[in-house]
């Protein structure tokens, strides 16, 4: 089949012509040459949609493979025929078919040198798996965006539903890490303008991975994760200025499960140290600074309190533990059966929290 004299009568406007050539070679419609190239792929490459729908219609192979395991998709998105793509995925083409190198369409299209968000919004239209790892790499397309600056790419990848932006790769590293690893460029600054302005960056500091980093923390990114290496992405920020800022916009880390975030100061410290789900530990030492602890927040759990009621007073009163502890008191006080209103409850509750200062107050207070 003479692809070229097709493409003749094509462009001399001669459709049915063109149609009644492909359709006399439909019984070798699929026939490749040495490197497993299609008609259907060449065409591709020619961009030419006319020739495209005739041969899927003289029955093309959508999802027939190359040599390097490429799908026609593949070829459209590598040349940023954003018209064929739209064709093949309407046709029918496999959005998570993956090449030998491991590569999906996705993946090239948020990884690729020059950014093209509009196939990546065409793709993130179709049952595409967002968070599918490469096989060499283990890289999801959102580490490759990062790994690019490709800042409006990741905005379409984090705001798609079902993105996990804690997938990690090969070397155990987050799109965080990639992100704050790679330098991003002035393509984050419209978008993240407002974060570079609370974190109070200078002008040249707007285009750095710390921003483009900010931006993913706030999307459910974990700051914590240790890479293979045993890096967090905070460890990855060289600028002592720009860490320090940084940490102070991010929550403090729970240091006994390493993954949530730390709600329960300890006394008489006042360190954050644990999350709430591991406030129950039974510790005797800050595990920041060593010291003995006296008390700690969190009584109104082990007086069950319910858990809406208690995020409520932690809000309200985020910064003053001792209002915290009085309005649990109180709380509990006000609404529990009057039959458990007594110093033994209170007493079973202040040893669970291990609040030993309020325990020897209570005791005098028995005697």
């Amino acid at each position: 089949m003479d692809l070229k004299e097709i493409i003749e009568k094509i462009e001399a406007g001669d459709m049915d012509g063109a149609k009644n050539m492909v359709e006399q070679y439909s019984g070798s419609i699929n026939q490749s040459d040495s490197n497993g190239k299609t008609y259907l792929m060449t065409a591709v490459e020619l961009g030419n949609t006319h020739l495209i729908n005739f041969l899927i219609d003289a029955g093309a192979d959508l999802d027939m493979r190359d040599r390097s395991g490429s799908t026609a998709l593949h070829y459209a998105v590598i040349g940023f025929q954003l018209q064929v793509v739209t064709i093949l995925l309407s046709r029918g083409s496999d959005e998570n078919a993956m090449n030998e190198k491991g590569w999906t369409p996705l993946h090239l299209a948020a990884g690729k040198g020059k950014e093209w968000k509009d196939v990546v919004a065409a793709l993130l239209q179709t049952n595409v798996k967002v968070n599918q790892r490469n096989s060499f790499f283990g890289s999801t397309p959102l580490h490759w965006a990062c790994s690019w600056g490709h800042t409006d790419t990741v905005r379409l990848l984090l705001n798609h539903k079902g993105i996990d932006a804690n997938v990690l790769d090969i070397d155990g590293n987050t799109p965080l890490h990639v992100a704050v690893r790679e330098q991003c460029y002035d393509v984050v600054t419209l978008m993240l303008s407002q974060c570079c302005t609370e974190l109070n960056l200078k002008k040249e500091e707007w285009y750095s991975g710390v921003v483009v980093a900010r931006y993913l923390a706030n999307h459910g990114a974990d700051l914590y994760h240790k890479n293979n290496n045993n890096n967090t992405p905070l460890d990855l920020i060289k600028d002592p200025n720009l860490k320090q800022r940084w940490q102070t916009f991010s929550p403090p880390q729970c240091l006994w499960c390493g993954h949530e975030e730390a709600t329960t100061k300890f006394h008489p410290c006042g360190h954050l140290i644990t999350c709430e789900e591991c406030s129950t530990t039974s510790l005797k030492l800050c595990l920041r600074c060593l010291k003995p602890i006296t008390s700690r927040g969190g009584v109104g759990i082990f007086l069950d309190i319910k858990t809406s009621e208690l995020d409520i007073i932690k809000r309200d009163n985020r910064n003053d533990t001792i209002e915290q502890s009085y309005q649990m008191l109180y709380k509990w006080f006000t609404s529990c059966d009057p039959k458990k209103r007594t110093a033994e409850t209170i007493k079973a509750a202040l040893e669970e929290a291990q609040c030993f200062n309020a325990l020897q107050c209570l005791s005098l207070g028995i005697k």
